[in-house]
Formats: structure tokens, sequence, C-alpha cells
């Protein structure tokens, strides 16, 4: 009997701390990013709607960003870190009671995309393209007068590769495929 009072005891002692609630968990900071992007997502939940205030800083303290939302219990900010170096970043959330600190590196690097069009025979084209990570790629075919002749944007994730069959087409073909940011992949 006392060995059954005594597990009942830890038994209800073990549902008490698992049953921990939200409140006590506090609000909660998360920060996405894609590949090849110099835009950030910032997400916030707090447990209550309050003011909010966001600031970014370097690794010397210098504050980069600062956004002040006020009245919300979370939000979902986009940070676009374009224009600054590559390094370690702070990203800082400051409700007034609870301070959430995330620190963020940041690469600009844009991982390389490598293009090939490899001529089938028959106005048959295989379109390769190897990348690491997510992109948007644009992809036009002009004929030797400059008309479109195919476009159309594609959502690729690693490799890709396409057969274009341009049997009704007639003189030369020229493949022209850029990226989300207009930067020329390969123009054959």
């Amino acid at each position: 009997m006392k060995t059954k009072t005594v597990v009942i005891a830890a038994l209800i002692l073990m549902i008490g701390v698992v049953q921990v609630k939200a409140s006590e968990l506090g609000p909660s900071l998360t920060i996405s990013h894609q590949d090849g992007s110099s835009v950030f997502r910032v997400n916030y939940r707090g447990l209550q709607k309050g003011n909010v205030k966001m600031t970014i800083k370097d690794n010397l303290g210098r504050v980069l960003v600062t956004e002040s939302i006020k009245g919300v219990k979370a939000f979902s900010l986009p940070v676009n870190l374009g224009g600054v170096d590559a390094g370690v970043y702070d990203v800082e959330i400051d409700n007034g009671k609870d301070k959430q600190i995330q620190t963020l590196n940041y690469s600009n690097q844009v991982p390389t995309t490598y293009t090939h069009v490899t001529a089938l025979g028959d106005n048959r084209y295989l379109l390769s393209v190897a990348h690491s990570g997510t992109e948007k790629i644009n992809v036009r075919i002009v004929d030797d007068a400059g008309s479109p002749v195919f476009e159309q944007t594609q959502w690729i994730e690693g490799n890709f590769a396409r057969v274009y069959n341009l049997k009704n087409s007639v003189g030369s073909l020229s493949f022209e495929v850029t990226d989300a940011s207009g930067r020329s992949l390969i123009t054959e």
C-alpha cells in the first residue's frame, strides 16, 4: 500500500512537471532564410499583445536596423541585408518584459548556378541547370529576329533539366536564362 502511494505521488509530480504552461515558456523568436537570398524573415510570437522593438546590430554593436511594432502579439518581418557586409549580426527583440537575442551568420555569397544548352538535333534542345539550393530562373527562347518563341519562369531546387522541342521554329534560336535578380546565367 505504501509503495502504491509513493508511485501515485511520483506520477502526480511528473504530470505536474510535464504540464508546463505556455505562459511559463516565454516568447519565441525564429529567423528563417532561403539559400542565396539576402532577405531573412524574423518571426516573433509573444504571450500577450504589446509593443515590441526589433534591433539588429553588427559584431561591433553598431545598430543597423531598428523597428518598433506596436500592439502586437506576433509578427513576421522581412529584413534585407543585401547592403551590408558578410558577418555575424545580433537580432534583438525587446517587448518591455523579456529580451531575446539570436545570432545571425550572414554570407552575401550567392550560390553559383551553372547552365548549359545542348542541341539534340531536329530543333530539340536540352537545357541543364545545376544550383545548390532553391532559385527562380527565367527561361526565354527567341528566334533570330528577336521574337520570343518560348518564355517561362521556373523554380528549381538543385539540378534541373528540360528538353525543349522547337520543331515549329524557323532560323537560329537563342536561349536567355536569368535568375530572379536579372543576372544573366546563359545566352546561347
